[in-house]
């Protein structure tokens, strides 16, 4: 009987494509898995924050004792710093702006109010999105400002929806910025501005270090200015905020010592000790001692026909 060598050593290699396809296909499906649940305790995280926060007295006190006017932020932003986003964005009552991670939305009212935009708010939290919703409701201005749920990088808008897209404190915590800035690129029309606030790596950081290990993964592995520039974006700008932030910072965490005792009650002891442990101190530290900084990074969407990026920013951003 003859044998057909060809086809006697042609199944054991289809089966190892099909093993390997399988193979693929398991990673993919647990990575996915893996993602979701991340995702879903994340998500819990920061509900049980936002909900803790809006019940605690001490809270409120101690936010309005840090900050010169307190409107709900939850970051290191005074409301001076929204004029500034308003100024150099050219937000105006025509303006169509996104808002990514606006938490409980006491800011993104604030900018909403002082400039007359509409605005929409993309939040992990469903608990923040209807505190949010509320305040708008209350405070008249639900017809032109939004809050949905979402989670970034992935922006469930059609291209071109948005004249500005913004982002406060919150673009450092995003692990794919390359994914996040060509969202925002797709997102915007031609023309339209990208602008955010956000801590950022000024010189190397040493993996021996404790807390330089706690902080490593805030800043992308390129520049920020690369990482636009590689999404298309053009006339890149960095406005460097780091003196306001190491004041603000340092006041942040002297309240929460100074009130401890109270937040223990009301936040509870885990809570409160990260307040003092976790990205408020780390972040400060680190910014006194030079290897971070914060700032406003703009830039614009170019007009049809127009591909080119002008660099006004330092290689360290």
């Amino acid at each position: 009987m003859l044998v057909n060598l060809e086809n006697r050593y042609r199944l054991p290699a289809r089966l190892a494509r099909a093993r390997a396809r399988i193979g693929l296909l398991f990673a993919k499906l647990v990575n996915r898995y893996m993602k979701s649940i991340k995702m879903a305790r994340l998500q819990r995280g920061f509900d049980e924050t936002f909900s803790k926060m809006a019940e605690s007295p001490t809270w409120e006190a101690l936010c309005c004792q840090v900050f010169d006017q307190y409107v709900g932020q939850l970051s290191f932003t005074p409301v001076t710093q929204i004029h500034l986003l308003v100024e150099k964005l050219h937000i105006t009552s025509q303006s169509h702006v996104l808002e990514l991670a606006p938490g409980t939305g006491g800011l993104s009212l604030y900018l909403a109010k002082v400039s007359g935009c509409r605005l929409t708010g993309l939040d992990i939290s469903p608990v923040a999105v209807k505190t949010a919703k509320k305040q708008a409701m209350l405070q008249g201005m639900s017809e032109r400002v939004n809050f949905e749920v979402g989670i970034l990088p992935e922006l469930p808008y059609q291209q071109s929806s948005f004249d500005v897209v913004i982002s406060i404190d919150s673009v450092y915590g995003i692990l794919d910025k390359s994914a996040l800035f060509h969202g925002c690129y797709r997102v915007l029309r031609p023309g339209g501005y990208l602008g955010f606030y956000t801590l950022y790596k000024r010189r190397k950081f040493y993996a021996e270090s404790v807390m330089h290990a706690r902080a490593l993964h805030w800043f992308p592995l390129q520049p920020y200015s690369k990482l636009l520039e590689e999404a298309d974006f053009k006339d890149i700008l960095k406005m460097d905020l780091t003196a306001d932030f190491v004041r603000l910072a340092k006041q942040w965490v002297k309240a929460i010592q100074e009130n401890r005792a109270s937040l223990d009650k009301e936040l509870g002891k885990k809570m409160t000790k990260g307040l003092l442990a976790g990205d408020i101190r780390t972040a400060w530290a680190l910014a006194t001692e030079g290897y971070v900084g914060r700032a406003l990074f703009k830039a614009q969407k170019p007009l049809h026909g127009e591909w080119h990026s002008t660099l006004q920013v330092s290689a360290c951003c």
